[in-house]
């Protein structure tokens, strides 16, 4: 695969759950001939590791678009209920406010 956004995006498959793209995964994980970016090879199968309790995860989100645009209210309302869930699962989750990232500069270096 090329260089997506300088690796700022990825490609994989659409599955219908955590456990069919774990499989997917497991079929093609390594790098690709050519391939800018890569990760070291997992230890084990992702297939395996679903059914594993992940423990108390940290979770940042934000509601700050980064591309200058506005959030659409039922895009909002479900990252609201969704980091709600989260919490009541017993995750740590809390609202990033600042990100150390100056957006303007983003925006001229991928959109320009």
């Amino acid at each position: 695969m090329g260089k997506i956004f300088a690796g700022f995006g990825v490609e994989h498959v659409l599955t219908k759950s955590v456990r069919d793209s774990a499989i997917a995964l497991d079929a093609t994980h390594g790098l690709d001939p050519g391939a800018p970016y890569g990760l070291p090879e997992p230890n084990g199968s992702f297939a395996a590791s679903v059914d594993q309790d992940p423990g108390t995860l940290r979770i940042a989100y934000s509601l700050q678009p980064m591309m200058g645009a506005t959030i659409h209210p039922d895009c909002r309302i479900a990252v609201e209920q969704t980091s709600k869930l989260l919490c009541n699962l017993g995750h740590d989750v809390e609202e990033a406010k600042r990100f150390p990232i100056d957006f303007e500069s983003f925006r001229y270096a991928y959109v320009c």
